[in-house]
């Protein structure tokens, strides 16, 4: 009779403890993290006495330091190699997306008169990211003439010239923004 008045004491005690923690935190997002784990405190209140019935030899403290043993044996290395593997390709998809979308900003700031496909290939090396290439897709801007097309006719010598002489300058300007050596940057008219 003694274990169940102590039993119903300690919830009791713990219950008027929730209640004064509850009244004291103020209304945030921070309440409902205590609220749980108060309720955890509580269901050990409760559960403890009945597991000392069916267990003689429960202890709360070796049961926890059995399940962080076994939480500990399943984190193996190869766990850790994985979790650090994904963690860099997903770095590396960050990073190319955002300098991507840098690029394309950059350029079209630049170039109003033009639009931009860019796509960047980067690699991590020694705990650094590395660009491997930057390749620009670029056209007028609007809708474009249909250009008349023969088998044996090609480009003017003048036009070639004309269009060489814009990408380059899209891929200096590039280069300087980013401050990326020029032989990276690919460029292309789609």
């Amino acid at each position: 009779m003694e274990i169940i008045k102590a039993w119903i004491s300690n919830i009791c005690t713990v219950v008027l403890f929730i209640t004064a923690v509850e009244i004291i935190l103020p209304d945030n997002s921070l309440k409902k993290y205590a609220k749980f784990v108060l309720g955890l405190i509580l269901m050990t209140v409760i559960i403890n006495p009945i597991m000392k019935v069916y267990d003689k030899n429960f202890d709360i403290n070796v049961m926890s330091s059995n399940v962080e043993k076994s939480i500990e044996i399943r984190e193996s290395k190869s766990n850790m190699e994985e979790y650090k593997k994904n963690n860099l390709n997903a770095t590396l998809e960050t990073f190319n997306s955002n300098l991507k979308k840098l690029s394309e900003e950059k350029l079209r700031e630049k170039f109003k008169d033009m639009d931009f496909e860019v796509r960047v290939k980067s690699d991590i090396e020694h705990n650094q990211v590395k660009i491997t290439s930057i390749e620009v897709g670029s056209k007028e801007k609007g809708i474009q003439k249909i250009k008349k097309v023969a088998v044996e006719s090609f480009k003017s010598e003048k036009e070639n010239a004309n269009e060489s002489e814009r990408l380059n300058e899209v891929k200096q300007f590039l280069s300087k923004e980013l401050n990326i050596q020029e032989k990276l940057i690919k460029i292309y008219q789609l």
